[in-house]
């Protein structure tokens, strides 16, 4: 996977990566509208209309990445909107509901302490999606004006590191996919995600998550180098914090918390709890010297065939959905391993920060 350098302003920032991937930018755009019902179910224009309504929500939130979305939009010279759309669909998805649309699943883990062989912290995350998106991830690296370095693969024309990365403070973010009966008008998760890896700890990043307006649910997995692992349920009204247990943590594309399991609507991903009961009986199998090439293995896992950790468009085709990239976290070490495609035929590759 390319590695982007970036670093500066947020403004400076944003444009660089507009700039040096405006024909990616474009693709994804055609790609998405295309995902949105674009224009047979829904006209360009009232798409954009509807990702405009949670513009003022995220002004608020977090203005230097409305600096970062205004940037990238001008270097590769598309509306702001659109760029603002690329890193809001997933909400747009539940309120706009095109036919066909399958979500994205993803299988998210950490593990330190008395789970590793070393004791340090490891983690990561597969993250299934619709397989055209699969030529369109870079591996971002940032070096912003203030605040910490910031590495991980993103997507053209998403905010850097916005769904999924880890930052010089040794603290990482991973994410999963929920769906509760109810949204609301707030800050996508994208813009939660990418605040949270600007705080150099997990208190900060935490808050940053649980007093935002949510318009959606959403997972949010949160581990440090220090050895701490959280994981935020979250739900427009609500939200749980589960922590690991025996240093494991596991999660998916449905609620764990009793408080939160009878807000449960996720039927259109109906692999999540085989891919949990798989991870998890994976990880206390080798608790105790879990290191990262065993979370390779992991990542490569067919159990509970075809509704498995690595997920194969062909073989699970009423999911719509496969393995686009794996990326493995050692926030003791400042480094990253990406996998693009399914893992079990794809080699990592080794990025610093």
């Amino acid at each position: 996977m390319k590695l982007i350098e970036l670093e500066g302003t947020p403004y400076e920032v944003g444009f660089q990566f507009g700039n040096k991937c405006r024909t990616e930018i474009q693709r994804v755009l055609d790609k998405q509208y295309k995902v949105l019902g674009v224009p047979d179910i829904i006209s360009k224009k009232d798409t954009l209309e509807v990702a405009n309504k949670f513009w003022p929500y995220v002004k608020e939130y977090s203005p230097e990445i409305v600096d970062e979305i205004t940037g990238m939009a001008e270097g590769a010279d598309v509306l702001k909107d659109e760029i603002f759309l690329l890193n809001a669909w997933t909400e747009m998805m539940w309120d706009l509901k095109p036919k066909d649309y399958s979500g994205n699943g993803c299988t998210s883990y950490a593990v330190t302490g008395t789970a590793t062989s070393t004791g340090e912290t490891v983690g990561g995350q597969s993250d299934d999606t619709v397989v055209e998106f699969k030529e369109d991830y870079f591996v971002v690296k940032v070096k912003p004006e203030k605040g910490p370095k910031i590495i991980g693969p993103t997507r053209a024309g998403s905010i850097p590191c916005a769904y999924y990365g880890m930052n010089s403070d040794g603290l990482c973010v991973l994410a999963n996919l929920l769906e509760s009966p109810t949204m609301q008008m707030g800050v996508p998760s994208n813009f939660m995600k990418r605040k949270a890896l600007m705080q150099s700890n997990l208190d900060d990043a935490k808050d940053v998550i649980i007093k935002a307006t949510r318009v959606s649910a959403q997972n949010y997995l949160i581990f440090d180098k220090k050895g701490g692992i959280i994981n935020i349920e979250t739900t427009p009204e609500k939200y749980v914090v589960l922590n690991a247990k025996d240093d494991i943590m596991c999660h998916t594309n449905h609620f764990v918390s009793p408080e939160l399991e009878n807000q449960e609507t996720i039927d259109f991903l109906s692999n999540c709890k085989s891919r949990y009961d798989r991870m998890t009986e994976l990880l206390k199998q080798k608790h105790g010297s879990i290191n990262i090439k065993d979370l390779m293995k992991f990542a490569s896992d067919h159990g509970k065939y075809p509704d498995s950790i690595c997920t194969h468009i062909e073989d699970s085709p009423q999911h719509g959905l496969g393995t686009v990239v794996v990326l493995l976290f050692e926030p003791n070490k400042s480094k990253l391993w990406v996998a693009t495609g399914t893992p079990c035929n794809n080699p990592y590759e080794e990025y610093n920060l």
